[in-house]
């Protein structure tokens, strides 16, 4: 204290040109030092808040989850009781095997000594998950012990533990918990809002204290900060567009693409053909392999989908097993001979996987396709072109699958009234097709080949 005190009678006496440089020294070192607090600060804030957010965006997901098992759980145990499929079984065994690993990465949360909270989230969390009243640490604890005996029985077993088990499990109590669960994940909710609100409210009041330093963050800070945020924005539209599971285009992607892609072929004036695949019985390997292997399958699908078709064709998945494509500069004979070999290379092409749990497997699969030659001079919107494939992809599953039919549709077709029933043609006629468009070029009503 006694320097200090020496250091100030030196700067503020005697002659001020003289004192000027340590005054100066004096005043970038006090400056300097208020930059690096109000920065450390700031950022500190931001990164707590950022941190704060994807924790308790993880903590609400798992509270979700907890109840949306329960539910299913107790849907699937009566389930097996009544019918006693196997598959029934399978999912339970899952449900629960999620349920307990949810929970315990909620406990361990709740028990997780805080590095700094400004908040009531976890004590609030804590409340309703060991306070008299509500529990859900007992409860949750009883379910899964019930649940697990339940799994233990044989799936004939009609004794009376069984019948006593399962009534535990449909008593009330799983409706009970789950409306703890989603209360809990409100007010949990409610509180971590609240936190955010009361620490971005600090952060405004310093703000003013930080405006002086804008300039000099401006060169060292903000220019890294904003660039990292344009290529955060770049990864969110990327995934916006992309579907998670195969990675390729999802719907939204594939409409946004459909319109620039009519838009050029009628600049270019080149026919284009859109497509719609659905693989074939593919409810049947989710219930005999499991929804893994079913993932494994579509991923495989659209690995092949992208690598057998050109770069300049539009491939997406539009939801399920639902595939869309659109093939740039194609006449009919063209559609039906890529389809061809499309559908030749899913025949030969095993998909092979490797699960989590380690189990390796194979499995062959096909598809259905229907499509939709179109005229680059007579654009209709893209809903218009899928439900003229879609009535196709219906009668190459009605025919027996694993083939591709072209829609060709009536004069009516164009009429947005009109009631009359499409046609479908098998396109292997796609020959006969091809010599025929471009005499009917002008004209988008076709009529099905002899």
């Amino acid at each position: 204290m006694e320097s200090l005190k020496n250091f100030f009678g030196v700067v503020f006496k005697g002659n001020s040109s003289e004192n000027y440089p340590l005054l100066l020294t004096f005043a970038y070192i006090f400056a300097l030092s208020l930059i690096a607090l109000f920065t450390f600060v700031s950022h500190s804030i931001t990164n707590y808040i950022s941190d704060t957010q994807l924790e308790r965006a993880e903590i609400t997901y798992q509270l979700r989850s907890q109840s949306i098992l329960v539910m299913e759980i107790s849907r699937y145990a009566s389930d097996y009781y009544n019918d006693s499929m196997r598959y029934d079984y399978i999912f339970m065994e899952q449900s629960i095997e999620k349920l307990e690993s949810s929970y315990n990465q909620t406990i361990q949360y709740i028990n997780t000594p805080a590095r700094f909270d400004l908040g009531d989230a976890k004590e609030t969390l804590g409340h309703y998950y060991f306070k008299i009243g509500f529990d859900i640490a007992n409860k949750m604890s009883m379910y899964l012990k019930f649940s697990k005996e339940f799994a233990n029985f044989s799936d004939t077993s009609s004794s009376q533990e069984r019948q006593k088990v399962l009534s535990q499990l449909n008593s009330g109590q799983d409706r009970l918990l789950i409306e703890l669960l989603n209360a809990a994940q409100a007010d949990f909710q409610k509180e971590t809002i609240d936190e955010i609100q009361s620490i971005m409210n600090i952060q405004l009041y310093m703000s003013g204290g930080i405006i002086f330093v804008i300039l000099l963050e401006a060169l060292f800070i903000f220019r890294p900060i904003i660039k990292k945020l344009d290529q955060y924005h770049v990864t969110i539209i990327s995934q916006a567009m992309e579907d998670t599971l195969t990675g390729i285009n999802n719907r939204r992607a594939f409409y946004k693409h459909s319109e620039a892609f009519f838009e050029k072929a009628a600049t270019e004036n080149k026919p284009f053909t859109v497509v719609l695949c659905d693989l074939d019985k593919f409810k049947s390997v989710n219930d005999t392999y499991g929804h893994e292997v079913g993932d494994e399958v579509l991923k495989h699908f659209a690995k092949t989908l992208t690598s057998a078709l050109r770069p300049f064709d539009v491939v997406a998945r539009l939801g399920g097993e639902e595939f869309a494509l659109i093939l740039g500069n194609t006449t009919p004979k063209a559609a039906a001979h890529i389809l061809d070999r499309l559908l030749e290379i899913i025949r030969k092409n095993t998909c092979h996987y490797v699960l989590n749990d380690g189990t390796e497997g194979s499995l062959k699969y096909t598809t259905s396709v229907g499509y939709y030659v179109c005229h680059p001079q007579k654009i209709l919107d893209v809903d218009t072109y899928l439900r003229y494939a879609d009535l196709a992809l219906y009668d190459a599953k009605e025919g027996g699958r694993d083939r591709h039919v072209r829609y060709l549709p009536q004069k009516s077709d164009d009429n947005d009234n009109s009631e009359e029933p499409a046609v479908a043609v098998v396109s292997e006629k796609a020959d006969d097709e091809d010599r025929k468009y471009s005499s009917r070029a002008t004209d988008h009503n076709v009529e099905q080949p002899a």
